[in-house]
Protein backbone atom coordinates (compact mmCIF):
# COMPACT_ATOMS: atom_id res chain seq x y z
CA UNK A 1 0.00 0.00 0.00
CA UNK A 2 2.93 2.21 0.99
CA UNK A 3 4.92 1.57 -2.35
CA UNK A 4 0.84 2.50 -4.44
CA UNK A 5 0.61 6.37 -2.51
CA UNK A 6 4.76 6.82 -3.20
CA UNK A 7 4.35 6.10 -7.10
CA UNK A 8 1.11 8.00 -7.02
CA UNK A 9 2.34 10.99 -5.20
CA UNK A 10 5.91 10.70 -7.58
CA UNK A 11 2.78 10.83 -10.44
CA UNK A 12 1.39 13.51 -9.37
CA UNK A 13 4.52 15.72 -8.59
CA UNK A 14 5.72 15.42 -12.35
CA UNK A 15 2.53 15.80 -13.54
CA UNK A 16 1.93 19.34 -11.55
CA UNK A 17 5.47 20.08 -12.54
CA UNK A 18 5.02 19.21 -16.52
CA UNK A 19 1.67 21.12 -17.32
CA UNK A 20 0.74 24.52 -17.49
CA UNK A 21 -2.81 25.72 -17.32
CA UNK A 22 -4.91 27.55 -20.48
CA UNK A 23 -5.88 30.45 -17.67
CA UNK A 24 -3.79 33.40 -17.07
CA UNK A 25 -2.91 35.28 -13.78
CA UNK A 26 -5.72 37.65 -13.29
CA UNK A 27 -8.01 36.42 -15.44
CA UNK A 28 -11.77 36.56 -14.63
CA UNK A 29 -14.88 35.52 -15.34
CA UNK A 30 -19.02 35.46 -15.22
CA UNK A 31 -21.32 32.90 -15.66
CA UNK A 32 -24.27 30.31 -14.87
CA UNK A 33 -24.53 26.35 -13.86
CA UNK A 34 -27.55 24.19 -14.02
CA UNK A 35 -27.21 22.00 -11.03
CA UNK A 36 -28.15 18.23 -10.60
CA UNK A 37 -28.22 17.41 -6.46
CA UNK A 38 -28.79 14.52 -4.82
CA UNK A 39 -28.25 12.79 -1.25
CA UNK A 40 -30.36 11.84 1.53
CA UNK A 41 -33.21 10.54 -0.48
CA UNK A 42 -34.12 13.32 -2.24
CA UNK A 43 -32.88 14.84 -5.81
CA UNK A 44 -33.12 18.31 -6.63
CA UNK A 45 -32.39 20.43 -9.65
CA UNK A 46 -30.74 24.26 -9.43
CA UNK A 47 -29.35 27.00 -10.74
CA UNK A 48 -26.18 28.74 -9.12
CA UNK A 49 -24.23 31.88 -10.08
CA UNK A 50 -20.53 32.03 -10.45
CA UNK A 51 -17.24 34.74 -10.31
CA UNK A 52 -14.16 33.54 -11.09
CA UNK A 53 -10.69 35.05 -10.56
CA UNK A 54 -7.17 33.42 -11.42
CA UNK A 55 -4.83 34.08 -8.41
CA UNK A 56 -2.01 32.77 -10.77
CA UNK A 57 -2.13 30.82 -13.95
CA UNK A 58 -2.63 27.28 -12.27
CA UNK A 59 -5.01 28.43 -9.51
CA UNK A 60 -8.06 29.58 -9.34
CA UNK A 61 -10.56 30.72 -7.14
CA UNK A 62 -14.38 30.59 -7.31
CA UNK A 63 -17.12 32.35 -5.61
CA UNK A 64 -21.05 30.91 -6.06
CA UNK A 65 -23.98 30.84 -5.30
CA UNK A 66 -26.76 27.95 -5.83
CA UNK A 67 -30.17 27.69 -5.49
CA UNK A 68 -33.04 24.83 -5.41
CA UNK A 69 -36.39 25.71 -5.72
CA UNK A 70 -38.96 23.80 -3.82
CA UNK A 71 -39.58 20.20 -4.21
CA UNK A 72 -41.07 17.58 -1.73
CA UNK A 73 -41.87 20.18 0.19
CA UNK A 74 -37.49 21.34 0.37
CA UNK A 75 -35.65 24.14 -1.03
CA UNK A 76 -32.39 24.36 -0.63
CA UNK A 77 -29.34 27.55 -1.06
CA UNK A 78 -25.43 27.10 -1.15
CA UNK A 79 -22.94 30.38 -1.01
CA UNK A 80 -19.18 28.40 -1.24
CA UNK A 81 -15.96 29.50 -2.24
CA UNK A 82 -13.64 27.09 -4.22
CA UNK A 83 -10.06 26.63 -5.02
CA UNK A 84 -8.91 25.05 -8.37
CA UNK A 85 -5.69 24.18 -9.53
CA UNK A 86 -5.60 23.69 -13.11
CA UNK A 87 -4.18 21.10 -15.27
CA UNK A 88 -4.03 21.49 -19.52
CA UNK A 89 -4.63 18.80 -21.22
CA UNK A 90 -4.77 20.45 -24.73
CA UNK A 91 -5.44 24.25 -26.24
CA UNK A 92 -8.59 24.11 -25.32
CA UNK A 93 -9.11 21.77 -21.95
CA UNK A 94 -8.17 22.24 -18.46
CA UNK A 95 -8.94 19.68 -16.10
CA UNK A 96 -8.72 20.52 -12.05
CA UNK A 97 -9.42 18.92 -8.40
CA UNK A 98 -11.50 21.43 -6.12
CA UNK A 99 -11.60 22.39 -2.50
CA UNK A 100 -14.73 24.65 -1.00
CA UNK A 101 -15.84 25.89 2.23
CA UNK A 102 -19.71 27.65 2.52
CA UNK A 103 -22.74 27.67 3.91
CA UNK A 104 -26.11 26.20 3.18
CA UNK A 105 -29.78 26.49 3.74
CA UNK A 106 -32.65 24.25 3.70
CA UNK A 107 -36.36 25.17 4.37
CA UNK A 108 -38.93 22.73 4.96
CA UNK A 109 -42.40 23.57 4.38
CA UNK A 110 -45.49 21.58 5.36
CA UNK A 111 -48.25 23.91 5.38
CA UNK A 112 -48.87 25.12 8.74
CA UNK A 113 -45.11 22.98 9.83
CA UNK A 114 -42.43 24.59 8.65
CA UNK A 115 -38.77 25.37 9.49
CA UNK A 116 -35.65 26.50 8.11
CA UNK A 117 -32.20 25.54 9.08
CA UNK A 118 -28.30 26.56 7.89
CA UNK A 119 -24.91 24.67 8.31
CA UNK A 120 -21.29 24.10 6.87
CA UNK A 121 -20.25 23.08 4.26
CA UNK A 122 -16.88 21.09 2.70
CA UNK A 123 -16.83 20.32 -0.72
CA UNK A 124 -14.64 17.89 -2.19
CA UNK A 125 -14.52 16.99 -6.45
CA UNK A 126 -13.21 17.47 -9.85
CA UNK A 127 -13.94 19.17 -13.12
CA UNK A 128 -13.10 20.26 -16.30
CA UNK A 129 -13.02 23.10 -18.74
CA UNK A 130 -13.67 23.46 -22.38
CA UNK A 131 -13.14 26.50 -24.35
CA UNK A 132 -15.60 27.13 -26.45
CA UNK A 133 -14.39 30.42 -27.53
CA UNK A 134 -11.51 32.81 -26.22
CA UNK A 135 -14.16 34.24 -24.36
CA UNK A 136 -16.50 31.39 -23.91
CA UNK A 137 -15.92 28.49 -21.41
CA UNK A 138 -18.14 25.64 -21.07
CA UNK A 139 -17.67 23.81 -17.42
CA UNK A 140 -18.41 19.96 -16.09
CA UNK A 141 -17.78 19.24 -11.87
CA UNK A 142 -18.43 16.11 -9.88
CA UNK A 143 -18.70 17.63 -6.15
CA UNK A 144 -19.34 15.90 -3.15
CA UNK A 145 -20.78 17.92 -0.52
CA UNK A 146 -20.51 17.53 3.47
CA UNK A 147 -23.04 19.22 5.37
CA UNK A 148 -23.46 19.62 8.80
CA UNK A 149 -26.62 21.25 10.34
CA UNK A 150 -24.97 22.46 13.61
CA UNK A 151 -28.34 23.80 15.30
CA UNK A 152 -30.44 20.53 14.54
CA UNK A 153 -27.60 18.22 15.09
CA UNK A 154 -28.03 16.49 11.28
CA UNK A 155 -25.31 15.66 9.28
CA UNK A 156 -26.00 14.82 5.72
CA UNK A 157 -23.90 14.37 2.22
CA UNK A 158 -24.75 15.21 -1.61
CA UNK A 159 -23.31 15.00 -4.90
CA UNK A 160 -23.48 17.80 -7.42
CA UNK A 161 -23.61 17.06 -11.15
CA UNK A 162 -22.96 20.76 -12.43
CA UNK A 163 -22.56 22.28 -15.86
CA UNK A 164 -21.66 25.46 -16.40
CA UNK A 165 -21.09 28.57 -19.24
CA UNK A 166 -18.71 31.46 -18.43
CA UNK A 167 -18.15 34.65 -20.14
CA UNK A 168 -14.36 35.25 -19.56
CA UNK A 169 -12.99 38.79 -19.24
Amino acid sequence: MRTIFKRATIVAIVLTMSVAANAQQGEKAIGGNLIFGAGGNHSHVGIGGKFSYNLTDPIRFVGEFDFFPKKDFISWWDVSAYGNYLFLLSDKIDVYPLVGVGMTGAKVDLGKYNFSTNGFVFSLGGGLDYELTSKLLLSIELRYKFINFKDIGVSGNRTHLVVGIAHKF
